[in-house]
């Protein structure tokens, strides 16, 4: 059994799955598996993978309903003690950066956490996503920091397996922000890797070109989680923001 299984979904982006396989397969950590889940791509994704089936343990290709339904597939493969998503267009921080944490990481962690770095489709960057949203990261975190919505991305949290739940897909565009607070609810002891971002986002993705039904869909996972008085009064201050 793998410490870490990564697992990356994709449909339909070529460019960005090359970048991402690439950013896997230099870790200078090697206790990992690598689960790609194609949605049977037709713009040469699913021919890439499939000529670079050497550098992957899983490879599906089919079609599926939408990114949740096939990050749930890549879940209920995973054999890892700790899971991670990096999806197409995503990258780590540097060829170093998981061999860092497992290296440092505390005895008994459930889940770790770190920054993640904005960036647009050239890799220029956008910023830290602590810096962009004001609101920096601490030790010592809980679901309950959580309650303003995303403090750092998917691609920057790393758990057990044990503790996952499936993503629901009822939120279509904000299941990742449901699915982490799930997780953390599970969690006794979480740490907060410093040295770097975990990962490289790229901005521009579904729920930033549709931002106010992600923004609607986001309200009702607060309010599940946090109720509806304390959810209306986050979403009246983003508004005014």
């Amino acid at each position: 059994m793998a410490l870490l299984s990564i697992i990356t979904v994709v449909y339909n982006r070529k460019v960005d799955i090359e970048k991402t396989l690439k950013s896997v397969t230099e870790q200078q950590f090697n206790d990992y598996e690598y689960i790609v889940i194609d949605a049977n791509s037709t713009d040469g994704t699913k021919e890439f993978l499939q000529a670079h089936e050497e550098k992957i343990d899983i490879l599906i290709s089919e079609k599926d309903h939408g990114i949740y339904d096939a990050m749930n597939k890549g879940l209920r493969l995973a054999k890892g003690k700790f899971v991670t998503f990096m999806n197409a267009g995503d990258t780590f921080d540097n060829k170093y950066v998981l061999q860092h944490i497992f290296d440092r990481l505390p005895e008994n962690t459930d889940a770790i956490y770190g920054d993640t770095l904005f960036v647009d489709a050239q890799d220029n960057s956008l910023g830290l996503m602590s810096e962009v949203r004001k609101r920096p990261l601490k030790k010592d975190f809980s679901w309950k920091d959580m309650n303003e919505g995303m403090l750092f991305c998917h691609q920057s949290f790393i758990i057990k397996k044990s503790l996952c739940t499936d993503y629901s897909l009822q939120y279509p565009l904000s299941a990742d922000i449901d699915w982490i607070i799930n997780g953390l609810k599970h969690c006794q002891k979480t740490y907060f890797f410093e040295e770097s971002p975990i990962a490289h986002f790229q901005l521009g993705g579904t729920s930033h070109q549709n931002h106010f039904a992600s923004l609607k869909d986001r309200f009702y996972v607060l309010n599940k989680h946090f109720g509806f008085f304390s959810t209306l009064f986050v979403h009246f201050k983003l508004i005014f923001k």
